[in-house]
Order: C-alpha cells, then structure tokens, then sequence
C-alpha cells in the first residue's frame, strides 16, 4: 500500500468521524432543546412543581394571575395534596408555528382519565441555539367553599377559615381538592372536587354540616334521663313532661308512668345557626286505680299515652345541653 493511499484513507476515516461527531451533536441539541427549552419542557416543569409543592414557581411557570380569594391552597402540603393522585402523564405537542405551540397533556388523576391544553408563546432564544418558551398567561380558577354554621372547615389537609356564605380560593390545575369538618360538636362528611382546566367554573365544595356522633348520643340520652325522671312523679300530670292524661274521677292509689317507646332522638343545626330536637316522637304508659264515687268501686286504669318532646339545645363546651320544656 502506498503512503498516499494510506493518507487518504486514514483523512476519510477522521471525516466520517467528523460526520459522525456532528451528527450526534445535532442530535444531542435537538434533544436538550425539546427536553430543556421547548414547549414541552415548561408544561413538564410546570407539573413537576404542583407535585412538589413548589406553588410560588408553580405560579412563576404558568404566569398567572391570581383573583381575589384565600391562597391557602396554593402552596406545600395542600398543593401536593392536591396533585397526588396525578399519574401516567404524556406530553404532546399538539400545534405549533414559529412564534405559538399548543401542548396537551394527557394523565390520570383521581382514577379517571384527563387532559389539559396549554398554550405557549416563543420568548426567543438561549446561547443562540435553544428557542425559549414560555406558557401563555392565565387567570387561576376559583374554588368556593361553603360550610354553614362552623366558620371553619379542613381544604386538602390544611384548616381554614369560611365565613358565613363561604369563602373563595384560588386553586392550581390539575388538582384534586377535598373538604370536610370535624369537632366535638359538628362535623361534614368529606366532599372533593377535580379541576382540570382554567377556564371552567369549579363544582363548589358545599358541606352538610351536622351534629357529630357524640353528639347525637348524647341528645338521645339526655331525653332519655329526663323523660326517666318525668315517670317518677306521682301525678296524672308530671311537670316539665312531655305526656299528660286528663282524667275526671278519682284516682285511688299512686299513678304510675312507665316509658314504652323512648324517641330516638337526635339533633339537627338550622342554617340559622339555632340547634333542634329531631325524631321527638315516643309513648308512655299510665297506670292507677279509679274509684267509682256512686259505687265505690275500685278498678284499675291502663293507658298508652303517645308524645312529642319539645326541648331546647343548647352548646356548651365540648357537648349540648338539652332541656325539655
């Protein structure tokens, strides 16, 4: 082999070397630009940040304007609650021009399938070679919460205030936000609702507020004590009871009341914020002997009276106070 021929192959073997170099240098920048700068890469970043909790940068990434309303939801542990149960996210760029991209995203959240769209505009560029990105500016929905008589409720773990006719919160999209209410005296079953998009009004989070389970076991055996304590009068009419029996002979003998139906008695609490007795409904049964005032005759009287409770409830403390009137 001539040196000549040896030259020219070792100059094709370092051009195609070159060729090659550059080849996957091209390829290397086409992927950092679509995983690093493209359109792609904000909406990604932007999902990262809602599931870290990261709600400032969240809100940096999506531009957006945030209304009026308590931001409590926006940041750290309600934030990552709020986007835990995202899963199987895909990314796609579904337009784009020179300036404008539109990318969707395609995931599971709360065990259903979902997609959001995000547009973007073109920023310019990085180190001359990248095209910048950033996603088109928007209003952040509004979450309204309501929960009547507490003042209080428990949004994606964290407690918060809700006056009276509820109170408004900006919330980040995708997300699931969930509500409920727990104390001695009240709570609420938890309600959640799922926000995919911006531009969509957001299910509100209405809570039936209701008295606890202590609470309600402790109404049905306070009515139960005082309705106890009403057969141990010696009258065909106890005070502060319920029953009565009108009677016009003479009665020979004690009168005796006994319970035969206690009510199941519980508590309910008006929008107005004023408590009340629900299922009053119970019967007793009266006992004495009569005496015929011609005859002298005595025999006995047996009588299964039905009554309505009418009591006040009243909180106090950790429980209610009830008090038949």
């Amino acid at each position: 082999m001539s040196p000549a021929t040896s030259s020219s192959r070792v100059l094709a073997t370092f051009c195609a070397g070159v060729l090659v170099a550059c080849v996957a240098a091209g390829g290397a920048l086409a992927l950092i630009s679509h995983f690093a700068y493209g359109p792609v890469a904000q909406v990604r970043t932007y999902f990262e940040a809602i599931q870290d909790g990261q709600g400032g940068r969240a809100l940096s990434l999506l531009n957006a304007e945030v209304p009026q309303g308590d931001g409590a939801v926006m940041d750290g542990k309600p934030l990552r609650q709020a986007a835990r149960s995202i899963e199987d996210v895909r990314y796609e760029v579904v337009e784009k021009d020179d300036d404008a991209a539109t990318v969707r995203a395609e995931y599971r959240i709360n065990d259903a399938d979902a997609s959001t769209d995000f547009a973007l505009h073109r920023t310019g560029t990085w180190g001359g070679l990248f095209t910048t990105w950033e996603i088109d500016p928007v209003e952040l929905p509004v979450l309204k919460v309501s929960a009547p008589t507490t003042g209080a409720a428990t949004l994606n773990q964290r407690k918060v205030g809700v006056p009276q006719g509820g109170q408004s919160f900006p919330v980040f999209y995708p997300g699931v936000y969930a509500a409920d209410y727990a104390s001695d005296l009240l709570s609420a079953p938890e309600v959640t609702t799922t926000v995919t998009v911006p531009d969509r009004p957001v299910d509100p989070l209405k809570l039936a507020v209701e008295p606890s389970q202590k609470v309600k076991d402790s109404v049905k055996a306070q009515v139960g004590e005082q309705l106890a304590r009403c057969t141990q009068q010696d009258t065909l009419y106890p005070a502060g009871c319920p029953f009565e029996y009108d009677f016009d002979g003479r009665v020979d003998g004690d009168v005796v009341w006994s319970i035969t139906q206690y009510p199941n008695a519980s508590a309910k609490v008006r929008s107005d914020g004023d408590w009340e007795l629900v299922n009053p409904s119970g019967s007793a049964r009266v006992d004495f002997q009569q005496m015929d005032l011609y005859t002298g005759e005595v025999s006995k009287v047996s009588q299964t009276v039905k009554f309505t409770v009418e009591a006040d409830i009243q909180p106090e403390g950790d429980d209610v106070v009830v008090t038949l009137r």
